[in-house]
């Protein structure tokens, strides 16, 4: 019976078929995971159905398969927890699993939907010639070894995870700043505040680019939270407002080396501002031509200046 995630030195678990791997430690883990998540935060966790994925490799499809459902779990489902407690880890060595995993995940993921991005490609046939022998394997037999090599940087990965979320629990200034993330996350509907924003901004936002949108928010979002801010709801709409602003940018009637040989700027620390800045006098001046708005702008500059 083939023993997909259970070390050399473990217990071996009981038989669950004919054909499945044993999935005890790997479910173990996850779930004590999810205890100390729930006992610290007040908020439960996901757990990923083990045994319903396809977790007896034996083809390419099947590879497939298991690296989408890795990629959803620890790339998605529970990437603000990975995220926090890597980042707090009381190791580097510790916390080291946790972003191998990560990129092998991003990278297998990346080039079986992308085969034109040419490093996750390289990557990927690296990574499986290192478990199998071959960069692009055929037979059942190969694809069973590359499962097996994933379901062991799975379980170290999961270990460490383990590892860290016991050390965070028992951390009481760590444990409150997780429970406060947490609740940020939870508490934050960025769909509504963005809708709100947009609103109060007067900004009509085409319904075809709102999907980009929420996901550039979710992502500063989250890379935000992680400061532990004591007001989320205020840094969700700074996020938001920011991005929003971003998108709404009107056309310069110049290019922007124009702008930035007007100031005499180039790569100081306030060239982008400089760019902002004439981005909204295009917006809200009145100019006839190229150089009047060229003078406002140096105008403007220049009394921000004196």
């Amino acid at each position: 019976m083939p023993i997909l995630f259970v070390p050399p030195h473990a217990v071996q678990a009981e038989p669950m078929a004919d054909s499945a791997p044993a999935t005890g430690p790997l479910v173990a883990l996850a779930a004590g995971i999810a205890e100390r998540r729930l006992a610290t935060t007040g908020f439960p966790l996901e757990q990923p159905d083990f045994n319903a994925w396809r977790l007896e490799v034996r083809s390419e499809a099947d590879f497939i398969s298991l690296v989408s459902n890795c990629y959803k779990w620890w790339r998605e489902s529970w990437r603000d927890d990975i995220q926090f407690l890597g980042e707090n880890s009381y190791s580097r060595a510790k916390s080291a699993p946790l972003w191998e995993f990560t990129s092998l995940l991003r990278h297998l993921r990346t080039a079986q939907q992308h085969s034109d991005n040419a490093a996750s490609v390289a990557f990927a046939e690296r990574w499986l010639e290192d478990a199998c022998g071959v960069g692009r394997p055929e037979s059942s037999e190969l694809w069973r070894a590359c499962g097996l090599a994933l379901g062991r940087a799975m379980l170290s990965a999961v270990t460490a995870l383990s590892d860290l979320a016991e050390y965070a629990a028992v951390k009481s200034e760590l444990a409150d700043t997780w429970k406060r993330r947490v609740s940020a996350l939870a508490s934050a509907d960025a769909v509504i505040v963005r809708a709100r924003v947009a609103d109060d901004l007067g900004l009509n936002l085409p319904t075809r680019v709102l999907p980009h949108i929420d996901r550039q928010i979710d992502y500063e979002w989250r890379v935000r939270i992680r400061t532990a801010s004591d007001d989320p709801a205020a840094a969700l709409t700074s996020v938001v407002e920011r991005i929003l602003l971003g998108r709404s940018l009107v056309p310069l009637p110049c290019s922007y080396p124009d702008i930035l040989d007007l100031l005499d700027c180039w790569a100081a620390p306030d060239a982008a501002g400089a760019v902002r800045l004439a981005h909204v006098v295009a917006e809200l001046a009145n100019y006839a031509n190229d150089r009047e708005f060229l003078d406002l702008v140096a105008d403007i500059w220049r009394r921000l200046h004196e």
